[in-house]
């Protein structure tokens, strides 16, 4: 009985954090609120200890204890209900996973079943311990067996049905970039740029940031939050910081606005922990800032989840639910996909889940499915590999994809895919509608170089320049007069600038490298580009033959090659000079023999500028 009083005190002292605590975190704020945070985790410690020790006592009395736990019980709950959203991302995943649940739910039946089994025949193999032994190995093997294997059955029907029911376009050319409002800045240099930009002590640049638009420029968009947990409690999100995306130079720009919920903030000044309140099973992107009218809002596109069962599993497929948009004052208004389409405060920003687009390209392996079912799939994806894509890996390139581009057709979220295995080339480019989510692609022979490989021959381009203290960064698609290159940023180690900007040939692996806004302008307006003096190259043609004639020599100093490429019924001579080629195009040259198929990329005066051998 002197255990069970000592249950009796902790339970009044554990009411008591309870209510306190309750208080503080919704009806405070600052450090008082803070306090309350730590009153909620001890409830949660003591509920949990009292629950344990009042099962210890069961033996002694069999009335109070079970009513102590249960009194416990219902205080835990209390507190998960009351900070819901600290507890989110755990309920959503058995949400996202209801195969696992399924698989645990079948486990624990199976070992109850096994564990009375083994009980009930105790005494045949006197062994007082045969049921709770077998009970324990059929619970372990059960959760090995049925949740791996539910797990990877959601999976296959997951991907499966999105292979069949996403509707996925190819089309011919990519669209165009626009060329008054490209993508320059890249993520680690706005970083730099934002950090160094502010004059707050008490504030810093909430990272990762999100891409808006101000008048059609694209802008990295930084919220100003509180710098240090104390901060954090007692003060409010202060503006936000825009980096210019738009231009090789600095260009950075501040606004002023207390923000009353946002990103970094504490408890329930935080904007997840209002959203949640208000829609639990989502998924939420991360915050994107918006000015409309001279004010600042807060866009969050979310995504829901639908239920569906394929035996002998519950799966199930993400979808857009919508967009949330926050405005400074801490209103929350929550906007299906229709209704943000036509909200006047997100026309021209993007809305469509980034988080989807990597899924839905992902499922794209399994495009299979279609003509073979979902098993169908599956086999091609573990076994054939037959048109398998993958998702090029370019977080070492400072940026991961999907990268998101200011097209002449409007935002567009752009994904590079290779074929399977160890192959580095360009198999399809994926483009997604920032604000539909429409699906178009552009199929690709796998032989062009693709965007991991594009920042090596940038590299390749300057063998003279340290490159532990440069990083070549966010290698995107652009499509000047029609023609695809890997834009790529040569930046300094600490990202305090742009270096230059490097356009890779993927078919030739030729680099075209500026320094200057007017001269990326020029040559995305169709490959003119002017120099200071206002002299201009002509645009770059390609010409695919057979190499019928080389004569190499020396003028000056430098190697010449001149070589007659006939293709089709016309011939052509071009000549080629060591001094313009970057080394890997002069190690192609030497190795071309009378004979070979080429292609060759040509510039003013028929001078080659890049070769590749077919």
């Amino acid at each position: 009985m002197e255990t069970l009083n000592k249950l009796g005190f902790f339970m009044m002292i554990s009411n008591i954090i309870f209510l306190v605590g309750a208080i503080a975190v919704f009806a405070g704020d600052g450090l008082v609120q803070f306090l309350g945070a730590i009153f909620a985790w001890l409830i949660l410690i003591f509920s949990i200890v009292i629950c344990v020790l009042a099962l210890l006592c069961f033996s002694k009395d069999k009335a109070i204890s079970p009513l102590l736990a249960f009194l416990a019980l219902l205080e835990l709950a209390g507190l998960v209900l009351l900070t819901k959203p600290w507890f989110q991302p755990i309920g959503m995943f058995f949400v996202v996973n209801p195969a696992i649940t399924e698989g645990i739910v079948l486990t624990c039946i199976l070992a109850v079943v096994v564990g009375v089994i083994g009980y009930m025949s105790q005494r045949k193999y006197k062994d007082s311990g045969r049921g709770l032994v077998l009970g324990l190995i059929s619970l372990v093997a059960g959760l090995f067996i049925f949740v791996l294997l539910f797990g990877v059955l959601a999976s296959v029907n997951t991907n499966g049905y999105l292979a069949t029911t996403l509707d996925v376009t190819e089309i011919q050319e990519l669209p165009a970039m626009d060329p008054q409002y490209i993508r320059t800045t890249p993520m680690k240099v706005a970083d730099k740029y934002a950090t160094d930009a502010i004059q707050y002590p008490q504030h810093t640049p909430y990272t990762p940031p999100d891409v808006t638009m101000i008048n059609n420029t694209p802008y990295w968009a930084y919220t100003l939050v509180p710098n240090g947990w104390v901060n954090e409690y007692n003060l409010k999100a202060a503006g936000a910081v825009f980096v210019d995306m738009s231009t090789i130079d600095k260009n950075v720009e501040i606004k002023d606005q207390e923000l009353k919920i946002a990103a970094g903030l504490a408890i329930t000044d935080e904007i997840y922990w209002n959203i949640l309140m208000k829609n639990y099973w989502i998924d939420c992107e991360r915050p994107m800032i918006v000015v409309y009218n001279d004010s600042i809002y807060t866009a969050v596109p979310y995504i829901e989840y639908e239920m569906h069962f394929a035996f002998p599993v519950w799966y199930t497929v993400p979808v857009w639910g919508g967009v949330f948009v926050v405005d400074a004052e801490g209103n929350i208004n929550d906007l299906s996909p229709e209704e943000a389409r036509a909200n006047a405060i997100l026309q021209g920003q993007k809305i469509f889940p980034e988080k989807l687009v990597l899924t839905y390209i992902k499922s794209q392996k399994y495009w299979k499915a279609k003509t073979d079912g979902n098993w169908g799939g599956a086999m091609n994806v573990w076994f054939d590999h037959k048109e398998e894509i993958e998702i090029t890996d370019v977080s070492s390139q400072g940026n991961q994809q999907p990268f998101l581009l200011n097209t002449v057709d409007g935002l567009k979220w752009t994904v590079s895919t290779e074929p399977w295995g160890a192959a580095n080339g360009i198999f399809r480019i994926y483009v997604l509608d920032a604000r539909t989510g429409d699906i178009t692609y552009k199929k690709f022979s796998g032989t062009e170089i693709g965007p991991v490989n594009a920042c090596d021959y940038a590299k390749k381009n300057h063998p003279e320049v340290d490159w532990s203290q440069f990083h070549v960064v966010e290698p995107i698609p652009v499509t000047p007069d029609g023609i695809l290159f890997w834009e790529v940023r040569v930046v300094p180690d600490d990202g305090s600038g742009i270096s230059y900007v490097a356009f890779v040939d993927p078919k030739t692996g030729a680099t075209v490298e500026f320094t200057k806004d007017k001269e990326i302008v020029a040559f995305l307006h169709g490959a003119e580009v002017p120099t200071d003096n206002q002299t201009n190259t002509t645009k770059y043609t390609y010409i695919t033959g057979t190499v019928t004639d080389i004569d190499v020599f020396v003028q000056d100093g430098n190697t010449r090659w001149i070589m007659d490429i006939t293709g089709g019924n016309k011939s052509n001579y071009f000549i080629a000079k060591a001094e313009l080629l970057n080394l890997i195009i002069i190690e192609i040259l030497s190795d071309v023999k009378i004979g070979d198929n080429v292609t060759a990329m040509i510039g003013q005066n028929n001078i080659l500028m890049a070769i590749k051998i077919n």
